[in-house]
């Protein structure tokens, strides 16, 4: 998912399964899977929607005015930090467009604001995008060792996909 294309698809809900078994099917052999919703967030532009990096706008002394005029239910104001990184320092959560994978959109054969800016993280970018692909297995036994399994197993269609839990 990350830097790589997307598309979006519209059209009649009652193809849906359709499309989506076809689609899947066809991106088996090249290793196309699902990622999850959360990962809907952190696709690049070029699958047509923007990302929401936390933005750049906490610590710079310029920009107070504009932190007290940001309403309380705004973007801004209610941007919340997760995922598994942590810092107490917010500029750590800022990005550069190449971090995000859009620095090849990024036109210097001409003069504008921001500019100057823009070089130099060009020349500092120190992370980059990446899609982190868990093991399914991996996943239910790490869950699994957090609770204590009781009861009677639950089955669908003959298979055993879990059984009752208690905390």
């Amino acid at each position: 998912m990350a830097g790589q294309a997307g598309y979006e698809f519209i059209g009649d809900w009652a193809g849906h399964d359709a499309v989506e078994q076809a689609l899947l099917m066809a991106g088996e052999p090249s290793g196309l899977i699902r990622v999850g919703g959360k990962a809907y967030f952190t696709n690049g532009i070029e699958s047509g929607w923007i990302p929401t990096p936390t933005p750049g706008i906490y610590t710079d002394p310029d920009l107070a005015d504009y932190r007290r005029f940001i309403p309380f239910m705004s973007f801004e104001a209610q941007r919340g930090l997760s995922g598994s990184f942590f810092s107490p320092d917010i500029e750590a959560y800022y990005c550069t467009p190449w971090e995000l994978g859009y620095g090849r959109s990024i036109a210097f054969n001409h003069d504008f604001i921001g500019r100057e800016a823009l070089e130099a993280a060009r020349d500092r970018t120190r992370r980059q995008r990446m899609t982190l692909v868990f093991d399914p297995e991996d996943v239910r036994r790490v869950f699994g060792s957090l609770s204590r399994i009781t009861g009677c197993p639950i089955s669908a269609t003959g298979s055993r996909p879990g059984a009752g839990l208690s905390a």
